[in-house]
């Protein structure tokens, strides 16, 4: 059954699962509820210390395009200007799906151009304090494009805003010009450690049986995050029941914490830190949030991970890849011995199901299993032996197990509309779009329905359809023409290079790569630590035996 995590659901007394439990289904396999929604839940609880302040940013600038046509469109000159890929400010969606690490990722990315265009909406006295930050920026540009911008300036100056306008505005060159470091701080903050989650996510969000890596997923995601604030001694070597009962205690007591000023930060911060002065109070506010963010997380995913699950253990030991090890034919043992699939054999084969088990973590002849192939077809081979009827029978039962957000994705098909989806679609084929949909809508056929051919080889082709798609491809043809040559006479007038600038994705890949590499670093870091501090001590060892050695001598 697919069931979401709520008290409804899973309440312990009156919830779903324990009505179907007690009246249809005694042998329900518990593997705990959707993990992705509960990792989701865990970026909430990190955010939740910085009190929304990078969320409300993201929300201002959405709604400031989306109300100002012309803003959009001088935002799309200014990235032209500082060869910047332009795409429309997102819409952020509270938490959904890790949505506001993307968000800060498109955020970072046009932060720049964002400075540059509502430094136009400061007021003059305003102005020249912030003149070096807007120089900086531009310095880079062309004096016919500086030249441009202080036209859009003047432009927007002229605006008539509304009190609604005139407040976002100000929350907005407020966090991107008087608080710019904080900004950066908690952006690179968020893009730097959110990836872990979101990588979790992005593996099981799809519809692959992956229920044999659940356990070892989630240990992994939970050690990672625990790196960045916990001291590696207190993690390696830890079974998952000790990692499940480790006491992150909120009042920072505990010794089994780095220092704040140790924690990862984010490798974009680190320099960012190094420039201010020592007790810089907006750092030592971000280094609290980080701190509080690190330890309200982790307290989280030990609560709700099934970290210490023997049925989740037991569903990886049908892995082909551990296939070999004992522990591996022991945990499949216990699926029919403890957790509830024994009901799936008959007498006979739970007798003999011990020697097959062994027979099949011996077995040669077996196909070879490879990490990146698909275990529900090595199993199908492994069942179409037929030598293995009872492992088969678990296994098929196992494999078969749902544990991802499908469920819940299948109703965000409605949000299927013009500003999540369509946002780069004209006005003209949005219209032409509505007409084709009510046409069929009031025919109460579907466009192959309506297009049909009795016959494929012989039925007349509809003429009329022929000529409307060949005018389409030339007017899509043309408009991309005319694009082109736009572009070049704006490269040439305002004196841009015109390369090719990265996308949105692929800055986001650059991002993710070098913030893989900034907390690997970090856990390096602590490892060597704390190595020089083991050869340390033994080192004061070594000197102190040697000092009673020699007092025992002069003694003698």
């Amino acid at each position: 059954m697919m069931m979401d995590s709520c008290s409804v659901m899973r309440g312990s007394k009156t919830g779903f699962e324990t009505r179907i439990r007690q009246q249809k289904a005694p042998n329900l396999l518990d593997v705990d509820g959707d993990s992705c929604h509960h990792i989701h839940n865990c970026a909430k609880e990190f955010c939740k210390p910085f009190k929304s302040y990078a969320e409300l940013l993201f929300t201002d600038l959405y709604n400031d395009s989306k109300w100002s046509s012309d803003v959009k469109e001088f935002l799309r000159e200014i990235c032209e200007f500082l060869e910047l890929k332009f795409t429309v400010p997102e819409n952020y969606v509270p938490h959904r799906w890790l949505s506001v690490y993307d968000v800060a990722v498109s955020t970072k990315r046009l932060l720049d151009a964002y400075i540059v265009m509502y430094y136009g909406f400061l007021p003059p006295d305003m102005k020249t304090l912030y003149k070096d930050v807007y120089t900086s920026v531009t310095e880079s540009c062309s004096n016919e494009a500086r030249a441009r911008i202080q036209e859009i300036h003047c432009e927007l100056a002229k605006k008539k805003l509304t009190e609604d306008g005139k407040n976002r505005k100000e929350r907005i060159f407020e966090k991107l010009l008087y608080k710019t470091k904080q900004t950066r701080l908690v952006l690179n903050f968020y893009i730097s450690v959110l990836p872990i989650l979101k990588s979790y996510v992005c593996v099981f969000q799809g519809s692959n049986t992956l229920v044999h890596q659940l356990h070892e997923k989630q240990l992994e995601v939970f050690t990672q995050f625990l790196a960045l604030f916990v001291k590696p001694e207190h993690i390696v070597g830890k079974s998952p029941a000790k990692l499940k009962t480790m006491e992150l205690d909120s009042d920072f007591i505990s010794d089994m914490y780095l220092k704040k000023k140790d924690m990862f930060v984010g490798g974009a911060n680190e320099p960012i830190i190094e420039k201010t002065r020592k007790n810089d109070q907006i750092v030592e506010q971000f280094r609290e949030q980080v701190s509080e963010a690190y330890i309200k997380t982790g307290q989280y995913m030990q609560k709700k991970l099934p970290l210490d699950s023997k049925v989740l253990q037991g569903l990886a030991c049908l892995d082909p890849v551990v296939r070999s090890h004992s522990q591996a034919g022991a945990g499949i043992k216990n699926l029919v011995r403890q957790h509830g699939l024994g009901h799936l054999l008959s007498e006979a084969e739970r007798g003999s199901f011990s020697l097959e088990v062994a027979k099949f973590q011996v077995d040669a002849t077996l196909p070879v299993y490879t990490s990146d192939a698909d275990a529900v077809q090595w199993w199908s081979a492994v069942m179409a032996t037929g030598r293995y009827p009872g492992l088969s029978k678990i296994a098929a039962a196992g494999l078969s197990v749902f544990h991802g957000p499908r469920v819940e994705s299948s109703f965000s098909v409605m949000n299927n509309i013009i500003d999540s989806k369509r946002n780069r679609m004209n006005v003209q084929t949005y219209t032409a779009f509505q007409h084709v949909k009510y046409g069929l809508q009031s025919r109460k056929v579907s466009a192959i329905q309506y297009l049909k051919r009795s016959n494929v080889i012989l039925s007349p082709v509809n003429k009329r359809l022929c000529v409307k798609m060949r005018s389409a491809g030339c007017n899509f043809n043309a408009q991309k023409t005319n694009r082109a040559i736009e572009k070049k006479e704006r490269v040439v007038k305002y004196k841009t290079t015109g390369k090719r600038t990265l996308s949105k994705a692929q800055v986001r890949i650059e991002m993710e790569v070098t913030e893989k590499k900034a907390r690997l670093a970090h856990q390096q870091g602590e490892q060597k630590t704390k190595e020089k501090s083991a050869l340390k001590g033994e080192r004061k060892k070594a000197l102190e035996r040697l000092v009673q050695k020699r007092r025992a001598r002069l003694e003698q």
